[in-house]
């Protein structure tokens, strides 16, 4: 079993034992550690994000069509039957049919809904929950408030227990972020580790489908320039044409469809796109209709992809769309600082179970004490740290310690070294690494510094040990 999940798990039992309502307790908080991250999908309005969840998902349950058709915050999660509830500013729950592959109806007013819960038997959802959010800077302000309350950061805790809690998000962009985006990045507060960008319409990127670079790949280029910008914010930025996906992974590129593209082949790009631009007749309804499916890029790029029909357009279409990247990057690397991030808020609601059950109070105190010192616990406890020092404006080298240990997936990485360590070499990097914490840990520290310097110790001992053990 997993260290982390058998410390919590045997800090749960314990607290079972105490009372039956602690019992309640315990086992609700064994389910919320048991579900898989719920991963946020936010941004600017029209930034892509309900088709990237369809893409993601791979069937069409995310409304793109209507500008502000996106205003209730809806997690995708899987389950079966496929079903959705409504659930009200009033807490109350209101079913809500539905049929696969298709866009679900509000069946109340959107001002009265504070969030929408869907689940699916889709492949896709085994491994994470997707948040859908309403954009910023929407049309109505209302959409915006959606969003900061459903994510918890507009004050009020009620609002964050009641809507969909995030373990870990991904933030569209277009080629320049701007102020309030990277304001309502800060307020997330997320760390870099589980916080992914995407750059989103790669193929309409800069000149688009015509111009002299392939679109694509100049926004491959120039998710290098955003994450040197957004570093401290985001770990990766990722390039993703959502349409394209959307449509490859969907179905909607059947063998129909792939005659009717490969139809156009003998047409230049600039012919094209003068149809487009032209006066209505039949082969314009007939171009923007297969644009609307898969964009000029996928048009213009996949008339060269059809002579294995449906199977080799789509095939090109998801590998260019970047989605399988972000796949990857979603399983790889996000995945698990997300569920790092859900251990860390389950310790943290253990922790108010001192307050809320005052009759039990030093009995939880006692254990939520030892689940903290337990040695299993310090890669939960140092990114809850590495949190707290981003959102403080901490000192940035004890921040870059606490970042170091927290990004390693092995005892060496965990000390800037090779993955393939020897032990020696971990033990002289850990006495590096205590001489420089010890001189850091003599200036006037705040809160959050003392904290993460606490179990920076805690977490260099454990490596220290490691370390012996190899030599």
């Amino acid at each position: 079993m997993d260290p982390i999940q058998s410390a919590l798990d045997s800090a749960l039992s314990a607290l079972a034992r105490l009372s039956p309502e602690l019992r309640a307790e315990s086992d609700a908080i064994s389910d919320e550690l048991s579900k898989p991250p719920r991963i946020v999908i936010t941004g600017r309005l029209k930034a892509g994000k309900s088709t990237l969840v369809n893409a993601l998902i791979g069937a069409p349950v995310a409304e793109t069509a209507t500008l502000e058709a996106t205003n209730a915050v809806t997690a995708y999660q899987y389950g079966a039957p496929d079903r959705a509830e409504v659930v009200l500013k009033t807490g109350d729950r209101i079913p809500v049919a539905t049929r696969r592959g298709e866009v679900a109806s509000l069946s109340v007013p959107a001002d009265e809904v504070d969030f929408v819960e869907r689940w699916m038997p889709a492949g896709a959802l085994r491994n994470y929950t997707l948040i859908d959010t309403p954009g910023l800077a929407t049309l109505t302000e209302a959409n915006e408030r959606t969003t900061r309350r459903a994510l918890g950061i507009d004050g009020f805790e009620q609002t964050r227990e009641a809507s969909a809690s995030a373990d870990a998000a991904v933030f569209l962009f277009d080629a320049v972020p701007r102020a309030d985006e990277i304001e309502f990045v800060q307020q997330l507060g997320f760390t870099p580790l589980n916080l992914l960008g995407v750059l989103s319409r790669a193929d309409s990127f800069g000149p688009g489908a015509l111009g002299a670079e392939d679109p694509i790949d100049a926004a491959l280029a120039h998710s290098s320039v955003l994450l040197d910008q957004l570093r401290q914010f985001v770990f990766r930025v990722i390039p993703v044409a959502g349409l394209m996906a959307q449509s490859a992974i969907g179905g909607a590129v059947t063998e129909s469809f792939a005659r009717r593209v490969a139809a156009n082949r003998e047409k230049s790009p600039a012919e094209i796109m003068a149809l487009v631009h032209g006066p209505r007749t039949p082969d314009r309804d007939e171009i923007l209709e297969l644009i609307e499916v898969i964009g000029e890029y996928g048009l213009i790029e996949g008339r060269r992809r059809v002579d294995g029909g449906a199977t080799e357009l789509t095939h090109w279409l998801k590998e260019r769309s970047g989605v399988p990247a972000l796949e990857e990057s979603l399983h790889e690397a996000l995945g698990p600082y997300a569920r790092l991030h859900r251990a860390w808020r389950c310790v943290e609601r253990f922790e108010r179970l001192v307050y809320e059950h005052r009759e039990h109070g030093p009995e939880i105190r006692r254990l939520a004490s030892a689940l903290r010192f337990d040695p299993r616990m310090y890669p939960v406890l140092l990114l809850g740290d590495l949190k707290a020092l981003l959102m403080n404006g901490a000192d940035p080298e004890i921040t870059a310690a606490v970042f170091e240990v927290c990004q390693g997936t092995s005892n060496g990485q965990r000390l800037g070294l090779s993955r393939f360590a020897s032990g020696f070499e971990i033990i002289e990097a850990v006495r590096q690494k205590r001489a420089k914490l010890d001189g850091l840990a003599l200036r006037m520290l705040n809160p959050a510094e003392e904290v993460a310097v606490v179990n920076l110790r805690r977490a260099y001992a454990e490596l220290d040990k490691a370390g012996q053990l190899l030599t």
